[in-house]
């Protein structure tokens, strides 16, 4: 017992640091409902039954675009004499901190009093997101520490999250805008990551994965890793953005993606947004890896890359429909550049060049009903033969495909600030991959669409509740059946596998292999302490079923401060 309070002694002395804290900045009251941009944009376009012109399904979206139009939307909530509705409030508050001093509109000076603090330094908390600010009619910036330290007993170990890092933002003369940060992390997760690791080699998310050890947090299975990310943002026109970046990108309105996630490590990409009309394209150009870096010596990394475009267009106020279209090759230490021809279908150029490389096709489509529910859907082609699959369908393995259907139902049932969500995927197999690595959906090992590779179905549940102003409730229910492979045998659920290596021609279905069940379900309760900072209590509970059935559960605690919860539902 003496031991494992001395374990947690360093979190203790941080909570009473946070409490201390609030005592500082005690207007900060205000709970944003969701940790990521994405909610609470969904929550105002489902609550006003229009979508926005910013055409969200891409995030990041631009810096200012989507708060002047969402402060143009919303001015009307917004009243400096009176008291204002706490959800508008939120909403203008949050996203102003989002883009501050990124545009120009009149509810930002309304705004910018409400936002500050009164402190014995000048530049603290200026915003109450921003831990040190500096302003100028011309100039920006911002600077924030990350941070999330939790424990955890119960599985067949104990957890141990130790996250911590910079971040650094700004903008000059509303043309140029950057976002630098730095984030270390330790930690030892559930035993089942460790079977991720063995066929991966890399854990979701971290570039160089090593292995960790501490006698003094008690961790002999930890894994450390450091992840960077930053962008410059250009604004080139009145319609057209130009990012330079390294770090993640996701298309898609989903809590998962079939074309493009935010899971994977961070990558170097080229990024052009043109939006006009009712129409937003972007070009995506990045540079990956078809190999991963755990537990190998120095050496440069083999190279890769892909060419991706999306064009989405806002066929009413309230329905969306886009077309996606990739592809991944490799070429020695160079760029094809005939893929940077920004207004070219990809498969033609493919098809010219030999077909050497990877393409992947796809649709999507969102809408709004009612005010209250959104319903989303994406189909994903890699390859497909359309005789194969009306005509004579006999499970042909080249038919490679993945289809989503998704919605989120906003103050469900009349309670106020309660939102359901259900998500329906299915890949076929050998989806995603090639007859190379060099080719495949991959970077560093992992899949840079659904993490779940290939050969699977899932079903996603999930709720999210605002108990008054501070707590905040999340349950999360993922089951999924995938097909693993067996010795020497390629059931098509590795993407990294060649295709070549099938088991057969005809009959593959969904789930072929030795199949697994998995049931992982997780409640999290998050207390706002303050501003950006959370006090978390985490249940989690993971059943797997294949030739025997395991079961295990968690609770861990900790604490947040400007970070969203490190992922472990993969």
């Amino acid at each position: 017992m003496n031991s494992y309070l001395q374990y947690c002694k360093p979190l203790f002395q941080l909570i009473l640091a946070c409490f201390a804290a609030n005592h500082l900045f005690a207007q900060g009251t205000e709970y944003s409902v969701s940790e990521s941009e994405s909610y609470w944009i969904r929550k105002i376009e489902t609550e006003s039954g229009r979508l926005l012109n910013t055409h969200t399904a891409i995030l990041p979206s631009s810096d200012g675009r989507l708060i002047h139009e969402l402060m143009d939307r919303y001015m009307n909530y917004f009243n400096s004499d009176e008291e204002l509705d706490t959800n508008a409030y939120n909403r203008l508050v949050l996203l102003h901190e989002f883009y501050p001093r990124s545009v120009s509109h009149p509810v930002l000076s309304s705004l910018a009093h409400l936002n500050s603090f009164k402190t014995h330094w000048k530049n603290l908390y200026q915003y109450r997101s921003h831990l040190f600010s500096y302003t100028s009619p011309h100039f920006f910036i911002h600077f924030n520490p990350l941070l999330e330290l939790k424990t955890g007993i119960g599985g067949d170990r104990r957890t141990f999250i130790n996250r911590r890092g910079i971040q650094l933002s700004g903008g000059i003369d509303k043309k140029v805008f950057f976002d630098s940060k730095i984030i270390e992390t330790q930690c030892q997760l559930p035993g089942y990551t460790d079977d991720y690791v063995s066929v991966y080699a890399t854990l979701l998310g971290a570039n160089f994965l090593k292995n960790y050890n501490s006698k003094i947090f008690k961790v002999t299975k930890g894994y450390d890793f450091l992840n960077a990310e930053a962008s410059v943002a250009f604004r080139a026109s009145k319609h057209i953005d130009i990012r330079l970046g390294h770090g993640r990108n996701k298309i898609g309105s989903g809590l998962r993606s079939l074309f493009l996630s935010d899971d994977a490590a961070p990558y170097f990409y080229l990024k052009i947004n043109t939006q006009i009309w009712k129409l937003n394209y972007q070009n995506l150009f990045a540079e990956l890896s078809p190999e991963s870096k755990y537990l190998n010596t120095d050496y440069l990394l083999d190279k890769k890359y892909m060419a991706a475009h999306y064009l989405s267009c806002n066929l009413t106020k309230n329905w969306n429909i886009g077309i996606f279209e990739s592809v991944i090759f490799s070429r020695k230490n160079r760029f094809d550049f005939q893929y940077l021809n920004p207004v070219i279908l990809y498969r033609s150029v493919e098809q010219a060049l030999g077909s050497p490389d990877n393409v992947l096709l796809g649709g999507s489509s969102r809408l709004i009903l009612f005010k209250k529910i959104q319903l989303y859907t994406q189909l994903m082609l890699d390859e497909f033969v359309f005789k194969e699959v009306i005509r004579n369908n006999r499970g042909w393995w080249a038919n490679k495909y993945g289809i989503q259907f998704g919605a989120n139902y906003h103050h469900a049932f009349g309670i106020k600030n309660l939102e359901l969500l259900a998500e329906y995927n299915s890949v076929r197999p050998y989806t995603y991959s090639f007859r190379d690595s060099l080719a495949n959906y991959s970077h560093f090992n992992q899949s840079l669409a659904h993490p779940l590779g290939a050969n699977f179905k899932e079903i996603l549940l999930g709720l999210n509740y605002l108990i008054g102003k501070n707590l905040f409730v999340q349950i999360k229910i993922n089951q999924f059946s995938k097909g693993l492979d067996s010795l020497n045998t390629n059931y098509g659920g590795n993407i990294l596998l060649s295709h070549e290596s099938r088991i057969k021609e005809y009959d593959n279905f969904t789930t072929q292999g030795i199949k697994q069940k998995v049931l992982f379900s997780q409640i999290n309760l998050s207390y706002h302490l303050a501003y950006n900072v959370q006090l978390d209590l985490d249940y989690f509970y993971r059943k797997t079923e294949t030739d025997s059935r395991k079961t295990s559960q968690w609770l861990q605690f900790g604490i947040r401060w400007n970070l969203d919860r490190l992922k472990m539902n993969f």
